[in-house]
């Protein structure tokens, strides 16, 4: 069987009993459901509420409600995407002024940090940061604040991403600000909002919850009346896990879950229609539209809206082809909203009849139709990999909430694996009459139809402990009971790691060393420590043997070498401090540190966009999937696109032509010369994370044969750091690696390595931060990260050689 079609019945919430409601919170929402009411109510005895009812039930508006006795709040609210930060903002702006509250509302990105400023008065990102923080009103013209506001000083809801909340916990910003901006991120707000919990990995939860932690520890929920407010529609199982350690440490907390809710009782409220819901075994959008793009084309005709949404841009824009093919057209018919179009663009499209969308329509994304008095969505076709994918998406069809129309049946077709189907389906029994979405979940849960979707929590109890003592690292010279920042840290590692044996000043070596390597890396100055270190893993590489009694005699020759200025040693410990550097940086940055380059594509036949010519893409993506044209330099771009207003900075330049057929797609893989012989090599750069100067480009066809590209191309990442974790592609390592990923979404890329003796070994690598994130599953086949403190612990001469710039 290809595909099975079953019956979902409506969906209903539990309207608020309204002789409970206070006037203020029905002059901001009418009628209000049960769960916004109960999330107002629970602040008031909890320090944390976690509110995880469905996406379009009001959580955003249930955590507002808050302000209504709190109107001089500073509030911080933080959404993973800066679409969704625009949304938020226009909601928020709507709500402060129905419920006529004083605040100031800034919507805050690193985009709108550089206008604010255009003429570089301020030239430290941090420094605008913190001002805008302290004090909006000195940007007051920049940020639209209306001329009534401008003349008292009013409590701000300030919105933004996690990206600046990160830098400014983890005290990124340039050390003339870095004090600044953590005091304002950290004391000034006292209700601090969370969206979209869920989407956030590993590595980017364990911010959050050290900053839950360190307000727990330092007092803030018990003497400043801190709250906090955590939205997610499908939070993983160990976000509850997390919270109920910190429980055990002294937070308040409480979810508010949804209860199912019979269409008999007398507060139901109809929220979501009844769907025709079809499982089909294809996980391609693409290949199902080859079939249905006349099927999609008809509901358009026939005056449905509706949404395409899968996980890959590739998947988007064949599809589009299918569209056109059948008749559609983007001027009447149909927009895209992914990561390639403009913000313009998505706006213009959020309008069509049919939407296009990649994930970025999954985070919090409301599909408004105007003068709509039915559901806004009549139908939707997505992907789905894990369950909280599908029901995401599938939330997407049929909301009602609010509308006149409410009966009209909506349709939703999920594209899922053949293996999801087969689980399906063997329930076919329960299928013959229509059911409730309570009871689909239970048949997932009960089949384990999906996969479960990877948390690697394994890095939040190794690596994310050395992430937040970086702030525990910088808060401690700045107090006068240190000893303070010690009890929070051990609060932290409870947190994260209650079984490991690494303590406080395990971490206070390991902080010690990277600011060590940092300033190495700038200045070129080398601490003995930093020498020992060196001399003692280079031994390692040599010999394999560690702890060589050899490496201290020759430790006073090699000092007075480097003092010296000798080229060849200062060329070899530069490499090395620059590898080690490069390499704990990716640790200490919100995002995946590797980054692919950016590429201005020139698209005239509308493969990216629907009106506008010009695109922004990752030079991976496009290699691997279009037929392209590349231009030497922006010079030659212009020459062929002559509105230079129009053109954002960009590595390369090129023109699509078309897309490529799925046999013709391109494989991006990496050669990289070593001067090492291979064992040198494999124990120098193998089986840890590590980074890596001098990869070059490759490109084959499927299979295997090579294909040309220009020297530019080839050598386009040359001389960029790449974070990596490289094992042999045969051995123990892959196939823990394999084993301990299959349910993830990796690639590993090969790298083929040619040595002096021009012989190749092929390799795979994890990139940029994967390779902390599996790494910390793989410990046992990693180069410990300890082994590189010991140098530090021991040396007799750690305080005078760098405690006083480590404290």
């Amino acid at each position: 069987m290809d595909s099975i079609t079953i019956k979902l019945n409506p969906h209903y919430e539990l309207l608020a009993e309204l002789s409970e409601v206070p006037d203020k919170i029905q002059q901001v929402i009418e009628y209000p459901l049960d769960h916004q009411i109960k999330t107002y109510q629970s602040q008031k005895s909890f320090d944390l509420v976690l509110n995880t009812f469905p996406t379009g039930t009001g959580k955003t508006k249930a955590a507002l409600l808050h302000l209504l006795d709190n109107p001089q709040a500073n509030t911080l609210l933080i959404a993973p995407t800066n679409e969704l930060i625009r949304q938020h903002k226009r909601d928020v702006e709507e709500f402060v002024k129905i419920a006529t509250l004083p605040h100031i509302v800034c919507e805050v990105n690193a985009k709108l940090l550089h206008n604010i400023d255009p003429e570089n008065r301020l030239y430290r990102q941090g420094e605008r940061f913190y001002r805008l923080m302290t004090n909006p009103m000195e940007f007051a013209e920049q940020l639209g604040i209306p001329e009534k506001q401008r003349s008292s000083r009013c409590p701000i809801i300030l919105i933004t991403n996690p990206d600046l909340f990160y830098y400014s916990l983890y005290s990124c910003y340039h050390n003339l600000d870095k004090r600044n901006v953590f005091e304002a991120i950290f004391a000034d707000f006292e209700y601090i909002i969370i969206d979209e919990f869920h989407y956030y990995n590993a590595k980017q939860l364990a911010n959050f919850l050290f900053f839950i932690a360190l307000s727990l520890e330092l007092g803030y929920f018990q003497n400043v009346n801190r709250k906090m407010c955590l939205l997610s529609a499908t939070p993983d199982a160990e976000v509850y896990n997390y919270l109920e350690r910190l429980a055990s440490q002294g937070l308040r907390w409480k979810a508010i879950k949804p209860e199912f809710v019979d269409s008999s009782y007398s507060r139901a409220v109809k929220t979501l229609t009844p769907v025709k819901l079809t499982f089909a075994a294809c996980m391609d959008l693409d290949e199902y539209l080859k079939k249905s793009a006349f099927e999609v084309k008809s509901k358009v005709r026939n005056s449905l809206d509706g949404a395409l949404i899968s996980n890959c841009l590739i998947d988007i824009n064949r599809a589009v082809s299918h569209l056109k093919a059948a008749g559609l057209t983007a001027n009447e018919d149909f927009g895209r909203i992914t990561g390639a179009v403009s913000r313009q663009e998505r706006e213009i499209s959020a309008k069509k009849p049919l939407i296009l969308a990649t994930p970025t329509v999954d985070i919090g994304y409301n599909f408004v139709k105007q003068a709509k008095t039915r559901q806004n969505l009549d139908f939707v076709f997505f992907t789905a990999r894990y369950a909280d994918e599908f029901w995401q998406r599938l939330g997407r069809v049929g909301r009602v909430l609010g509308k006149v129309e409410q009966d009209l049946e909506s349709e939703a077709v999920a594209l899922v694996s053949s293996e999801v189907l087969e689980k399906i389906c063997t329930y076919g029994n329960d299928f013959l009459m229509s059911i409730s979405r309570d009871k689909l979940k239970r048949i997932f849960d009960e089949s384990s139809a999906f996969i479960q979707k990877p948390f690697l929590c394994e890095y939040i109890s190794s690596y994310a402990i050395l992430e937040s003592f970086r702030p525990l690292y910088e808060l401690r010279k700045q107090m006068r009971h240190p000893e303070r920042i010690e009890e929070a840290f051990e609060q932290v590692r409870l947190l994260f790691a209650p079984g490991s044996k690494k303590r406080y000043q395990h971490y206070v070596y390991s902080l010690c060393r990277f600011n060590s390597l940092q300033k190495a890396s700038v200045k070129d100055i080398y601490g003995d420590c930093l020498i020992r270190e060196f001399l003692n893993t280079a031994s390692f590489w040599t010999t394999g043997n560690e702890n060589n009694p050899e490496v201290e005699k020759s430790f006073p020759d090699f000092k007075k070498k480097l003092q010296a200025k000798n080229i060849k040693c200062l060329e070899i410990i530069q490499n090395y401090v620059s590898e080690e550097y490069y390499a704990l940086s990716s640790l200490f940055s919100f995002r995946d540190s590797f980054k692919s380059l950016t590429c201005a594509v020139y698209d005239p036949s509308k493969i990216f966009t629907d009106h506008e010519d010009i695109a922004y893409y990752d030079l991976f993506h496009l290699l691997k999937y279009y037929d392209l044209h590349w231009y030497s330099s922006y010079q030659d771009f212009m020459s062929v696109y002559c509105e230079s207003e129009k053109i954002q900075a960009a590595d390369l330049y090129c023109r699509v032509n078309r897309h490529k057929s799925k046999k013709d797609n391109l494989v991006v893989s990496f050669s990289l010369e070593s001067t090492f012989e291979p064992e040198f090599f494999t124990r120098r750069y193998c089986d840890k994370p590590i980074a890596i100067k001098g990869f070059k480009l490759l490109v084959s066809r499927i299979d295997g044969s090579p294909f040309p590209l220009s020297p530019q191309l080839t050598e386009a990442i040359k001389d960029n750091y790449i974070t990596c974790l490289l094992f042999p592609e045969q051995g123990a390592a892959e196939g823990e690696i394999r084993e301990h990923t299959k349910d993830m979404q990796i690639s590993y890329p090969s790298v083929s390595v040619t040595f002096p003796d021009s012989k190749q070994r092929n390799y795979k690598a994890l990139l940029g931060i994967n390779a902390y994130l599996v790494g910390a599953r793989i410990q046992k086949y990693l180069y410990a990260l300890e082994k590189k403190t010991e140098f530090w612990s021991s040396n007799p001469g750690f305080q005078a050689d760098t405690a006083r710039t480590c404290f």
